[in-house]
């Protein structure tokens, strides 16, 4: 778009004798007209024109890369980007492992004992042994204790359940003495004697403890430590490493975006 004749178009023309710069308003000529003026520096004559612009000079275009450059550039991107996205996963699912090693850990279920487990294969009790009806001084009051167990406790004044009770947790003696109390009465169905519903009272109470009240393990702590601080590690790696690739598209896109312009047509000179 040329510019209006009220707005002065300076250009510069070379002398064709001293190749000294000659300034001037390019209004001042039409197009494709040459003058013949003296020269500034050297005081002959010499021509001065206002060249055309061409559609390149216009349109200036960037060089173009040769084609294995092309081919490694896309690789190389192709390349970057998946790692970005492999490594921005891996970040979030490393930073779920930290977060995970901070909450408490969750109680372990509890383990009922069932009363196949324990029973005993001996001779069942006479029949005038289970007609015992409870009586004397109780030992454990039904509030606390189900019917069933305060039923085993007065007739065996003798058994005491205070050594595995103490055992325990108190959010798990409710849990024991109901399972204990399913013991009982499926024991007592069976007309077990006196001495085997001591026995199988005794193996409930020994089993319980060693499926659910286990001893907590002295390096658990140390161990989730070394893992917290092994999952920071990796996330610092991690990030150094996405940092890493973002930095290495940035260069890629600046490197790509300020290539040198194409070189201009140079300008015709008109000879005398």
């Amino acid at each position: 778009m040329s510019q209006p004749d009220d707005i002065p178009n300076y250009i510069t023309c070379l002398c064709q004798h001293c190749g000294g710069h000659i300034k001037f308003d390019a209004n001042q000529l039409r197009q494709d007209e040459t003058k013949r003026i003296e020269c500034p520096h050297c005081h002959l004559q010499t021509i001065i024109f206002a060249p055309q612009k061409s559609d390149e000079d216009s349109h200036p275009v960037k060089n173009k890369s040769p084609k294995p450059e092309l081919v490694l550039f896309e690789i190389t991107r192709i390349f970057t980007l998946s790692g970005v996205v492999l490594v921005f996963f891996a970040l979030i699912i490393t930073g779920f492992q930290i977060v995970k090693t901070f909450q408490p850990e969750k109680p372990q279920p509890i383990l009922p004992v069932y009363y196949e487990v324990i029973a005993p294969v001996t001779e069942t009790a006479p029949n005038n042994q289970n007609a015992y009806v409870p009586s004397g001084p109780k030992m454990a009051s039904p509030g606390a204790f189900p019917q069933p167990v305060v039923d085993f406790l007065i007739k065996h004044q003798a058994f005491s359940l205070k050594q595995w009770l103490e055992q325990l947790p108190p959010e798990h003696t409710k849990p024991f003495l109901d399972n204990l109390a399913t013991i009982i009465q499926t024991a007592n169905s069976k007309k077990l004697t006196y001495d085997q519903s001591e026995k199988l009272v005794k193996d409930y109470a020994d089993l319980w403890i060693h499926q659910n009240e286990k001893l907590p393990d002295p390096n658990a702590a140390i161990e989730k430590q070394a893992y917290r601080t092994s999952c920071v590690s990796i996330a610092f790696g991690l990030f150094l490493s996405l940092t890493t690739l973002c930095l290495i598209l940035v260069m890629l896109a600046i490197e790509r975006n300020t290539r040198p312009l194409g070189s201009r047509k140079p300008v015709t000179r008109f000879s005398t």
